[in-house]
């Protein structure tokens, strides 16, 4: 399976995208970490149980087109 969805924290614009998990490191979409959809949602998961932000799934080429 590809390793196309990214990490985002919902209620920014532009979307910040998880870059790195542990340090918690945001960036551009570009940037994002890439995972499979169920890994992604592992992570989301994961900062959401960790952080005071929310973290949703999304494809990072999806909303930001080259």
């Amino acid at each position: 399976m590809a390793n196309d969805y990214g990490v985002f924290q919902d209620g920014t614009n532009p979307l910040l995208w998880v870059v790195t998990v542990t340090p918690l490191s945001l960036g551009s979409a570009d940037q994002a970490s890439l995972y499979s959809e169920g890994g992604a949602m592992d992570v989301a998961v994961y900062l959401n149980s960790t952080n005071d932000l929310t973290f949703k799934v999304g494809r990072p080429d999806d909303r930001h087109p080259a």
